[in-house]
Formats: C-alpha cells, sequence, structure tokens
C-alpha cells in the first residue's frame, strides 16, 4: 500500500515482483479505473484530481485524475506538494528548485540549490545555495518567491531542520580544517527574524578538540539545540596486522572494544540555548549513552560498562538525568537493563516509564518519585511461563501515553490499560481476555508516533477523546481484525474474518478507511469501507493468475503439550482428494500459528531453501507446528511438543505416516538436530545452519554484532537459564553432538561457508560425526554466503537439491548424482 487520497476516492499502491520491475498502481476506489505506472517510486495526491509520482529517469509524472491526461517533467530528483503548487529540484549537486502551479507553469526558480526542505506548514522552504565559493541559507515563501537570505558563508553549510512547529531553522557550518576553526551552529528564529550563531571555537565549555558533527535536533519548544561532535585529534590505530591483545578482565571483549575504541570514536552530544549562548556536553567517554526526556528538558546518560565484565545481551548501567535548565544531577535509576525496550520517556517530558522485576514502573521526573503501575490481579504486565531463562526477558509492553501523560497506556496478554501515572488505579479499555482475542493500537491510531531519541525511545502518545482503531487476533481460531474504540463505548468491529487483515489506513478527511486482506489461499487484496457503513469492496487484487491453478488451504491443529495448549498450520496439497495419501513436510522452528492466513507465492529461488507454498504445489501436507521451549531442556520440550503435534495432525487419514520429512533453519537447524538423534516419524531430516554443540558453542564471540554470546544460551534463544559452568549436564543433555549414535535416517545438512551467526564449523562438525560413526548424510556447504543465502543461483541450488532429496525419500523419486557416493561434480 501506498497512498490513499484525503477524501478516499483515490488509492495508490506498489505491486512487488520477484522478477522483473515493481509496478505503481493508481485505482478510484468505486468506478476502478486504474493508471499503471511501471518503477513508479516517491508518490503523492494533490487533492482529489492529480496524482504525481517519481519514474526512472528522473521524470516527475503527473496525472489529470478527471480526464486522464499525462504530463512529463524531465530532470526531477526530487519534489515536494504545498497546496496545488509542486516544487521540483532538477538533478545535480547544485540543482534548480521550481514551483509549478496547478495549470502546470513554473511561477519562480532558485537555481543552485544543493539542500532543501520545507516547512511543518508547507508554506516556507529553507534551502541552501551554493555559487562558487559561495555558500548561502535562504527562505522562501511558496505563495509568491519572496526570497530572505538567513546566512553567507565561504564554509560548507548542511544540515537544515526545521523545529517541529516551523518556529525557525538551524542549520550547520563546516569547520574549513584550520585549529582556530571548529565550526558553527546556527539557528534563525522566525518569531524574532534573528540568527543566533554558536561558534565552536569561541567556547570555554567544550573540549578543544571536539568539532560540529553531521547531524542536529531541535527542541519541541525551539529553546534547544542538540548536536553532535567529534574529536579532531582522535586516529584510532587499528591496524589488522597488529598483534591483538585479548584480556580477560577487560570490560568488554577485544571486537567490541576495537569497535568502541573506549568510546574516543563515538560521536557527542552537546545542547546548545540560542537565548543565553550557553552550551553544554551532555556525552562523554565515561557515560556516552544519551536519551532525551519527551519535551527535551532533561537528559538521561548511562555507561554501558559501569558493571563490566558482565554477560547479558544488554549490560546493566546506572542512569543519570540532568536538568537542562540548571545542569543539576542525580541518579534514578541504578544497575539497570540497557535494552531499550525496557525504559521510555513519556512524550509530555514528565515520565521515565521502566520495567523491572516483572512490573511496570514510573519514574515522575518533578518530583523524583518511583511509582509501580500494578495491574490487577487478573492481568500481568509479564509473560508468565517457562519460556525464557530471565526474567524480565520477555513482556507485552507499553502502548503509550495519553495526552499530557495524563495516563499510561500498557498492554497484557490480551488488553489495553489506562494506568493513572502514580499507579494508584488503572482501567481496562478492551474485552479481548473473554474471548482469547489480543488487541492492539493500530499505528493508524497514534496521535505520535514513538520515536527514536539518540540511544532510547519516547513513547507514543493517543488522544483517548477521539476514535481509536485496533488490531485484533484470537488465540482460538487465528482470526484477525480491525475494530474502533469510542471513547466510553466498548470496541466493535469494523472488520473481523478467518483470514489476515492488516496495514489499515484512514483517509485524512476522516470518513474512508482502507485495510489488506489475504489469506493461504487468497492473495493479497485491499479493500475499502465507510465508518459507519457495513459495506466494504475489493478495489485491487493480485496474483489473478492463480485463478487458473490447483492451490491448497490451510487449516488450524490445535494441541496439548508439556499442560500447554498450542496450535500449528497444516497446509493441504493442491487438488486435495481424501482418498489419496500423500506425504508430508514438517517445517519446524517455535511459534508459528500465526502463518495460518500468510499468502506465500511458490517463488523459487529461496533464502533458506524452503518454499511451503512450492510444496504444496508438489502434493505434499506441509506442517508448521508451534514448539513452546521450556527453560534447561530445549531438546526434549521440541521433542514433546513435536510429539504431540504428529499425534494430532495424523488424525487426517490422508498423510501418510511412513512418508514423513523434517526440515529446521537456524534455532530450527538446532530443533532438527536433536530430533534426529531420538525416536521420531521421520524418513530423513534436512538441517540448515543448526548448532550442534551447546558447550562449544556458549564460549562463541558473536561476530556479527561485536560481543560475547554468552547471553544468547543463558537467557536467549537456547533458553538453558544457567551459564555452562554452573550446570555442564543440561548442556550436554541438549546438544545433539552427544548424542548423534542415535541417529537412524539419511540427513542433508547445508550451511553458508562465512556464517558466523551459528558458526558453518556446526555443520561441518556434524558430517564428520556422521561420518565417522557410518552414518548417512549429505553436506552442502556454499561459498561467499552467510547464515541465509543471498546469492540468486545459491538459492536455486539449494531449493532445488532439497526438493530433489525429500522426492528421493518421500516419493521414491530418482536418486540425483550429488547424492551419490564419491560425487565429483561443481555442486549446481
Amino acid at each position: 500500500m501506498d497512498k490513499f487520497s484525503e477524501h478516499g476516492n483515490w488509492i495508490s499502491y506498489l505491486h512487488h515482483y520477484k522478477t522483473g520491475s515493481d509496478t505503481l498502481f493508481v485505482t478510484h476506489t468505486r468506478t476502478k479505473r486504474t493508471f499503471i505506472l511501471p518503477n513508479g517510486t516517491k508518490s503523492a495526491f494533490i487533492g482529489e484530481t492529480k496524482f504525481v509520482c517519481l519514474l526512472p529517469g528522473n521524470v516527475l509524472h503527473g496525472i489529470n485524475l478527471q480526464n486522464g491526461s499525462a504530463e512529463n517533467t524531465p530532470d526531477v530528483e526530487d519534489f515536494a506538494i504545498s497546496g496545488t503548487t509542486i516544487i521540483t529540484r532538477s538533478t545535480g549537486r547544485s540543482g534548480v528548485l521550481k514551483f509549478i502551479d496547478n495549470q502546470g507553469k513554473v511561477k519562480f526558480r532558485i537555481p543552485h540549490v544543493r539542500q532543501w526542505k520545507l516547512n511543518p506548514a508547507k508554506t516556507l522552504i529553507a534551502c541552501i545555495t551554493e555559487l562558487e565559493d559561495t555558500h548561502s541559507v535562504q527562505l522562501i515563501r511558496i505563495g509568491d518567491g519572496t526570497q530572505t537570505t538567513l546566512e553567507k558563508s565561504r564554509e560548507l553549510l548542511h544540515f537544515l531542520e526545521w523545529q517541529e512547529k516551523g518556529q525557525g531553522v538551524a542549520f550547520l557550518k563546516n569547520p574549513d580544517g584550520t585549529d582556530f576553526d571548529r565550526g558553527a551552529v546556527c539557528y534563525y528564529s522566525l518569531a524574532k527574524q534573528k540568527m543566533h550563531r554558536f561558534v565552536m571555537a569561541n567556547s570555554v565549555h567544550l573540549p578543544k578538540a571536539m568539532a560540529v558533527g553531521t547531524s542536529l535536533t531541535i527542541s519541541e519548544d525551539g529553546q534547544r539545540i542538540f548536536f553532535y561532535m567529534d574529536d579532531t585529534l582522535h586516529s584510532p590505530d587499528k591496524d589488522a596486522k597488529s598483534v591483538q591483545v585479548w584480556n580477560t578482565t577487560d570490560k568488554d571483549v577485544y571486537p567490541a572494544k576495537m569497535a568502541t575504541d573506549g568510546w574516543q570514536g563515538y560521536s557527542k552530544v552537546a545542547v546548545w540555548f540560542p537565548d543565553t549562548g550557553e552550551c553544554r556536553q551532555l556525552t562523554d567517554n565515561r557515560m556516552p549513552h544519551l536519551l532525551l526526556s519527551g519535551d527535551q528538558r532533561h537528559a538521561i546518560t548511562s555507561d554501558p560498562l559501569a558493571y563490566a565484565p558482565q554477560f547479558k545481551q544488554f549490560s546493566d548501567r546506572d542512569y543519570v538525568i540532568t536538568d537542562l535548565a540548571d545542569g543539576a544531577q542525580h541518579l534514578f535509576l541504578e544497575q539497570f537493563s540497557g535494552n531499550q525496550s525496557y525504559l521510555f520517556v513519556s512524550p509530555g517530558g514528565k515520565y521515565v516509564t521502566y520495567f523491572r522485576n516483572g512490573t511496570w514502573w514510573n519514574y515522575n521526573i518533578r518530583k523524583a518519585t518511583h511509582h509501580n503501575l500494578v495491574l490487577p490481579v487478573r492481568a500481568s504486565a509479564r509473560v508468565n511461563d517457562a519460556e525464557s531463562g530471565s526474567d524480565d526477558s520477555f513482556y507485552f509492553g507499553i502502548a503509550g501515553w495519553d495526552l499530557d501523560d495524563s495516563a499510561v497506556l500498557l498492554y497484557d496478554a490480551y488488553d489495553i490499560w489506562k494506568a493513572a501515572p502514580d499507579g494508584s488505579r488503572a482501567v481496562r479499555l478492551t474485552h479481548g481476555k473473554e474471548t482469547n482475542t489480543v488487541f492492539r493500537f493500530a499505528k493508524q491510531s497514534a496521535a505520535k508516533h514513538s520515536k527514536p531519541s539518540y540511544d532510547g525511545r519516547v513513547s507514543a502518545q493517543y488522544d483517548l477523546t477521539k476514535p481509536q482503531y485496533l488490531t485484533a487476533y484470537n488465540e482460538k481460531d487465528g482470526n484477525t481484525g480491525i475494530f474502533e474504540l469510542m471513547p466510553g463505548h466498548k470496541e466493535k468491529p469494523l472488520v473481523y474474518k478467518d483470514r489476515r487483515i492488516d496495514n489499515f489506513l484512514i483517509a485524512q478527511g476522516g470518513k474512508h478507511f482502507l485495510f489488506m486482506e489475504q489469506d493461504f489461499d487468497l492473495s493479497p487484496q485491499l479493500v475499502t469501507g465507510k465508518l459507519g457503513s457495513q459495506k466494504q469492496a475489493v478495489v485491487a487484487t493480485s496474483n489473478r493468475q492463480q485463478e487458473a491453478y490447483y492451490w491448497g488451504r490451510s487449516e488450524l491443529i490445535t494441541y496439548r503439550a508439556m499442560g500447554k495448549s498450542m496450535s500449528g498450520v497444516l497446509i493441504y496439497p493442491a487438488n486435495y482428494s481424501p482418498d489419496r495419501k500423500y506425504p508430508m513436510v514438517v517445517d519446524i522452528y517455535e511459534s508459528q500459528e500465526k502463518e495460518l492466513h500468510v499468502y506465500t507465492i511458490p517463488h523459487l529461488p529461496a533464502s533458506i531453501g524452503f518454499n511451503a507454498t512450492h510444496y504444496m504445489l508438489q502434493d505434499y501436507f506441509v506442517f508448521l507446528p508451534t514448539i513452546v521451549p521450556a527453560v534447561g531442556d530445549t531438546g526434549n520440550a521440541a521433542m514433546a511438543c513435536l510429539n504431540a503435534a504428529i499425534e494430532k495432525v495424523l488424525e487426517i487419514g490422508s498423510i501418510d505416516k511412513e512418508r514423513m520429512g523434517l526440515i529446521g533453519h537456524s534455532y530450527g537447524g538446532f530443533e532438527a538436530n536433536f530430533i534426529a538423534t531420538q525416536k521420531h516419524p521421520f524418513r530423513t531430516i534436512v538441517s540448515g545452519s543448526g548448532i550442534i554443540d551447546l558447550a562449544t558453542n556458549f564460549l562463541h564471540v558473536a561476530w556479527d554484532y561485536n560481543s560475547d554470546d554468552y547471553w544468547m544460551y543463558e537467557s536467549g534463544q537456547m533458553r538453558m537459564g544457567k551459564s555452562l559452568y554452573e550446570d555442564r549436564e543440561r548442556y550436554y543433555r541438549n546438544s545433539p553432538v552427544f548424542l548423534l549414535e542415535g541417529v537412524s535416517v539419511p540427513m542433508l545438512i547445508w550451511t553458508g561457508a562465512d556464517d558466523r551467526h551459528v558458526d558453518a564449523e556446526n555443520s561441518i562438525k556434524l558430517y564428520m560425526a556422521l561420518r565417522r560413526l557410518r552414518k548417512q548424510g549429505v553436506l552442502l556447504i556454499y561459498p561467499d554466503e552467510k547464515h541465509v543465502l543471498s546469492n540468486p543461483k545459491n538459492q536455486q541450488d539449494l531449493r532445488q537439491k532439497i526438493e530433489e532429496w525429500f522426492a528421493f525419500h518421500l516419493k521414491d523419486g530418482p536418486i540425483r548424482p550429488w547424492m551419490q557416493s564419491d560425487y565429483t561434480g561443481n555442486g549446481h
């Protein structure tokens, strides 16, 4: 989905193709009149009468939606819309800005424009022009073309930024490379019609080695400018040929230490107050991480290495809050997780909300008090089961805040709660628990979306005096939909079906809505409706050619294992007949019940070699069971869940229980490796990039992240719950490498040669063990590939080989040369 016109008369949407060019479509929601624009990008509606987009070759394409006439404007790199005026910029370092009216006539031009930005009200443009050795910042009034020059300089001017309400514009001045020039930050106040300048070289409070960096932000009230600074004297010594010194008492492992270089090369942040000229450094090598309060009046800083060395994914640290008005500081959180998902600031700037010891807390910044946001006993802020090896690993989340930080909005397993900031009361807004329906705010509902703030996030804001739109997912039957929640009323469905409903949009006019609908056997389609009306209409479809083919269907299979109810997805073969027996491929991972209504095209190249739809078309059942891990016993938990799932699915008599295969990749590869060592019902097993030895991999360096990997095994996906040295036995009993004598069926193993996420050595050692034990197996190693394959040739080869392997073992298909002993071919 791309755009929705203001009054809901037109939509634009993209068709993405695995091969060939993506295509942009523009369709009338009632008449279905459609314009087709191959390779169309960046688009906009101008009212209900015109549509514009960029086409290849830097062409701006405009369509008159009333009569269908079209007009091309060449040499357009970018454009913006202001009312009925189109502003375009030509290609090149210093292009020309053109202001084009609704008749297609150029009202005026601004030459030599290097950067430009529209103000929030879309009435002014700030731009940087470059002519010979002179750089200028100008304001252009869109209505009449009036120009005001704000700054002229021989030094490079860059990074324009408007204040959120358009009350001012800021930009940076590059240092010229001399010792006395370290750049400047400039801010022009429109209300005062005054330019403020902060020259780094004149500052007595900032380190002399610091120069203006590459970006800035402006506070919502325009009173503070935050900008990056870089150390001009820092020159890290990273000679790859030098000896590496790894010390066990280092605060971090060597790769991480080199990446941060003691935070010397990490850009620092300073705040400048234009009205007073004061400037203060906020972060340094001691406290390098920063989060600003929602109103940007306070800074929260921390040191990720404060308690190092430690072995969590997100290191504990102390959080210090600084009042930017007077610089007063105090510690407000000690030894708290560095997980960004555990700490948010409220959009109004009054609170810090954090998750600790299984519940949410609020810190009142002004009063310096902490309040526990305890939900009623029937609700919980966190997942209360044994799926995690860490107390704080899983929680349901914070939705955001009501206006003016008057209430915090929290999720439990099913519902949305409105809680007082001091924790004195909480009211449930939805009624999902009664029907096992999970309600969450649709993205469209937010008055302000959650946004990043340096090393943290500001929570979303909602206006609960207005209608809210919610996504809904029923855990029992897999139904999904969109509900409307009116103030003071119970939620009611706009659409709720045994299909997947998402990508919800409300037209700017507030009366019409649009959503995407799909199912396993229904290619995604766009549907429109009108608030207050039950009538809905499909306005765009995809993959119409599917109608010419037999297709399967999906079904939710519910079973019990380890005392819990869980569900998997069974995909039926195309042109299914209950009088036939079919082979089945089981694709294993973790939770997969939400795949019930997902449409997947049978695209032949596949990054992990498997496409369920393709197997459905090849007369296979495909089963996607849900596996619920157990702390300290992930292998046996996978076996228990799978046995229960297979027992249940075999109640469908058309599945040939003598012809079943198992496939898994990554964590699913680990599960497949473990299951291969146990008593199981499969004729063959395919394992991609799977761990075989938890003990050895516990000591693995996570090279993709420049960190240790202890946490992955103790409290992450492997869920051991303890370190290797606290309980060796649980690592051994969950490690396939110690159990491989039990392998009883042929295995196909594959990996990318450069996989450092799950090191390729795991697959190689599995092969070596099977070889020494005289078990049957084939290993495929793809050169220059990592955890998933990226080369289309290799993707196609892996898909084909897995298909041939299953065909041989489950369908009595021919044995291929690459499967046979002493094969010397080139692999493809």
